[in-house]
């Protein structure tokens, strides 16, 4: 028990110091020696823990998103059409800590981090959906859409954070959440979206046509 504490210590010792390094000086010219130097520990220290400055950033960030994981574990996933979206956890902790997050998403070190960060939240999504998607015949497969809303997540936590958040983190949350329904409506075929925009283009007032069978789809 000991030995667990004193290593959590050590690891958060290491993350507290990355962070302030990246609200400090960015992330990209961050060396592993400026985090062993701030959280005053050996770089021997720092590899029996992580392998790189990366593995420890993404180690900080999927903490945070466990958070993420339990609020769509602990709904159905048709419960994604109605109630609080579970990715406003996402932009409360981008609104919480803006300048960490304006920092991350940029650079010229952002690519590798936010590929780890769309897989991880691919995964995250995917596991979550795919009862949903086993029960139909998706016209897109789940890997394809967990990692399109996976991406689109951090783009528009991205560029909500370079608009100053002129929307609330709740209100943001809800748009980004009408868009992914709607991507994932398309994507299990609930919405036939070629009758949609041909129905659309001759009827600007015309609702979307919704396919039948999701009106007794039952719970995922």
């Amino acid at each position: 028990m000991k030995q667990d504490r004193r290593i959590e210590r050590t690891r958060s010792l290491l993350r507290d110091a990355l962070m302030d390094l990246i609200l400090m000086q960015g992330y990209d010219s961050i060396r592993i020696q400026d985090i062993t130097e701030r959280a005053n520990l050996g770089r021997a220290t720092f590899y029996l823990h992580y392998r790189d400055k990366e593995d420890l950033l993404m180690s900080s960030l999927e903490e945070i998103y466990d958070d993420l994981v339990e609020a769509l574990g602990a709904s159905r996933a048709l419960d994604l059409l109605a109630g609080t979206p579970p990715t406003l956890i996402a932009f409360q902790h981008a609104a919480e800590h803006a300048d960490l997050y304006r920092v991350l998403l940029a650079g010229q070190a952002a690519a590798p981090v936010l590929i780890r960060m769309r897989d991880y939240l691919a995964a995250v999504v995917g596991r979550h959906l795919e009862p949903t998607f086993s029960s139909f015949e998706p016209k897109v497969s789940l890997e394809v859409v967990a990692n399109h809303i996976a991406g689109a997540l951090l783009m528009h936590l991205g560029w909500w954070l370079q608009q100053d958040m002129e929307t609330s983190p709740e209100e943001a949350a809800q748009e980004f959440h009408t868009l992914s329904v709607a991507s994932i409506m398309a994507a299990l075929g609930v919405i036939d979206v070629t009758a949609t925009l041909a129905k659309l283009l001759g009827q600007p007032t015309g609702q979307p046509e919704v396919v039948a069978e999701y009106e007794d789809y039952g719970d995922a």
